[in-house]
């Protein structure tokens, strides 16, 4: 801890408001004086001398996106990714149509140019797609997606192909099932079950994972079915959008977390806390400063073939309640990558570390994407964590503090 010894030039500002009282014709007042008699001493304290950061970890957080605008499809890099589909809304008018009714029917998807694996080469991406049977809610799991326990075994169409990559990508035509259709079609009708959609279940011969559009984008890009039918009531030939009502995609990876860093990982939903212990700053000082500084490890940390985010958030909650229930954060702090450099610094976190000090002095902080495309995407931002060998790279936190004395009478 370094005293830094600015008695004089803080005892000048009390003289400077006192001169400033006395030019508009006013006794200066009794605080004042009482302030010309005081001093204060300043101080400055980081984490390399006093262990202000005494643990860090990366744990999973799964926060249940629906609907985010977009999906990842394939395998690539040890991980997987699908996604599951509701469309709507279903007519109930329609429960009449037989399958020799419908002249055509396809599912339309819209390829992003956002992909992870051999995006170099071979492009290839590898799906099926299968009808689901069963219950499937916000909050299942990719364990329960990957495991095939809400959709039937076989799909009942495929896509195999090398995806062109460019600015616009072709979107992918594939023949629905008309018999799928005419069912729902007919539970529509009969109010009879739930349609539960379709999921799109990556396959171990892809090369990619690919972002398609997906619900919450435009209705022209997310998915959608087209069916074509000769309507018996009318004698005309009419055409039916089901669109994507409800999606939800599930990330998974095999391979653990390195717990020697601190990790963000978008859509494998990984987030980073980082735990502070400053009581060895006296309680109700003057925080005049407090900056917070990580440093990225480059060498496992990646993002497609996108850049590599330049920003990062960090979050403070009261309790532990409002963060599971993804409550707004009682105070909130962006870092950015200094340019040139693999240091991301928060240059401010003064107002919790003052809330802090006026408390028991402990608290934490979360540590995710700002982006939030980056959080649904497969990004990975990896720092050096607090046990790190090299000091230099740890995770630094700088503050500078008064404490204000009487000088003795």
């Amino acid at each position: 801890m370094k005293n830094i010894n600015l008695k004089a030039n803080f005892a000048l500002l009390p003289i400077i408001a006192l001169f400033l009282l006395m030019s508009c014709n006013e006794e200066p007042t009794p605080l004042g004086y009482s302030l010309v008699k005081d001093t204060v001493d300043l101080y400055a304290v980081n984490s390399d001398e006093v262990p202000m950061i005494y643990k860090d970890e990366t744990s999973y957080f799964p926060m249940n996106f629906i609907n985010s605008g977009l999906s990842l499809i394939g395998i690539a890099n040890d991980i997987k990714a699908g996604v599951a589909i509701r469309f709507g809304p279903i007519p109930d008018t329609l429960g009449y149509l037989s399958e020799s009714d419908i002249l055509s029917c396809e599912l339309v998807l819209h390829p992003q140019r956002y992909a992870l694996g051999d995006t170099s080469n071979t492009n290839f991406l590898s799906f099926g797609v299968h009808e689901n049977n069963k219950r499937w809610v916000v909050e299942t799991t990719p364990d329960e997606f990957f495991s095939g326990s809400f959709y039937k075994s076989e799909p009942f169409v495929s896509f195999a192909e090398s995806i062109n990559r460019k600015d616009t990508i072709d979107e992918i035509k594939l023949p629905f099932s008309k018999s799928i259709a005419i069912d729902w079609f007919k539970k529509q009708a009969s109010k009879s079950d739930t349609i539960w959609g379709i999921s799109l279940v990556p396959k171990l011969d892809s090369r990619i994972i690919n972002q398609f559009y997906g619900s919450g984008s435009s209705v022209e890009l997310a998915p959608y079915i087209k069916v074509i039918f000769n309507n018996s009531k009318n004698g005309k030939t009419d055409t039916l959008t089901l669109e994507s009502a409800l999606e939800k995609n599930f990330s998974k990876s095999n391979v653990p977390i390195e717990s020697d860093r601190l990790t963000i990982y978008g859509g494998l939903a990984y987030r980073s806390k980082l735990y502070f212990d400053l009581t060895s700053i006296p309680k109700f000082a003057g925080i005049h400063k407090a900056e917070l500084i990580l440093t990225l490890d480059e060498s496992k940390s990646f993002s497609a073939n996108s850049k590599l985010d330049t920003v990062v958030r960090f979050e403070y909650y009261k309790n532990s309640e409002d963060e599971q229930l993804g409550k707004s954060p009682t105070f909130y702090y962006f870092g950015s990558r200094e340019s040139g450099s693999n240091k991301y610094k928060v240059s401010s976190i003064t107002s919790v570390v003052s809330y802090w000090n006026r408390y028991d002095g402990k608290g934490s902080l979360i540590m995710t994407f700002d982006n939030s495309t980056s959080q649904y995407r497969l990004n990975k931002l990896s720092f050096y964590s607090s046990q790190e060998p090299d000091k230099s790279k740890r995770p630094k936190l700088v503050v500078i503090y008064s404490v204000l004395k009487l000088k003795d009478s």
